[in-house]
């Protein structure tokens, strides 16, 4: 079970943090737009390079930063999964199983494609 959860949270980490599938992107995208330009813009080129810019001023300053910070960077929004789906997997073991099974099947196929050659 701690294989599959270990999976599932890759994978639920990957959707949230950096895939481009509107549903999770668009809301990302808008939050770290709104509480720091700069860092919304440099960041589907570079996670964690800010670019300078005079004119994009940050809502809330430092604590915009960090907030945007935290909703991509993969260590941070991992411990926010890992931390739900282990209380989930620990209330409802039968059905997160096959949930589970499922998001460390397209994480290994995920992994596995990244590898081969095309």
């Amino acid at each position: 079970m701690i294989i599959l959860l270990v999976g599932g949270t890759h994978r639920v980490t990957r959707l949230l943090a950096r895939d481009q599938l509107p549903l999770t992107a668009w809301p990302r995208e808008h939050l770290v737009r709104y509480w720091f330009p700069a860092f919304a813009e440099e960041e589907t080129r570079n996670r964690y390079r800010q670019r300078h810019d005079r004119e994009a001023t940050p809502h809330w300053g430092f604590l915009g930063h960090s907030l945007a910070y935290l909703v991509t960077c993969d260590w941070c929004v991992s411990m926010y999964v890992a931390a739900g789906l282990t209380y989930l997997t620990w209330r409802w073991t039968d059905v997160m199983f096959w949930i589970l099974a499922g998001l460390t099947s397209s994480t290994v196929t995920g992994l596995v494609s990244q590898r081969e050659p095309d």
